[in-house]
């Protein structure tokens, strides 16, 4: 297994919460976006510190193409720092904005 220092850690950390912060920032663009909804769901899973399994991710189309093969993604879970639930935080409330101005018809 590969050994990174201390300051590849903070850096790494750090690149991740500004990519999930710009992510949450353009929510609303990347969800009609059936591209950029891929970002965010790493985003989330990277704030949240899980990893769906593999299936979870995938379309039942291609479920169904690969039957039989089994999935090479294992879950993972991995401890996430106060800055990530921050941000996991306000995506939720985003969410919740975006929800409550589609219902009023914005």
């Amino acid at each position: 297994m590969l050994q990174f220092g201390k300051d590849f850690e903070t850096f790494r950390t750090q690149w991740v919460l500004r990519v999930c912060r710009f992510s949450v920032n353009n929510m609303s663009e990347f969800c009609s976006d059936p591209y950029a909804s891929h970002v965010l769901r790493s985003a989330f899973q990277c704030l949240s510190g899980k990893r769906l399994p593999g299936d979870a991710l995938r379309s039942r189309r291609f479920q169904a193409q690969q039957e039989g093969e089994k999935d090479k993604l294992m879950r993972r879970e991995t401890e996430v720092g106060q800055e990530h639930r921050e941000v996991l935080r306000n995506a939720a409330e985003r969410v919740c904005e975006m929800e409550d101005k589609k219902g009023k018809g914005e």
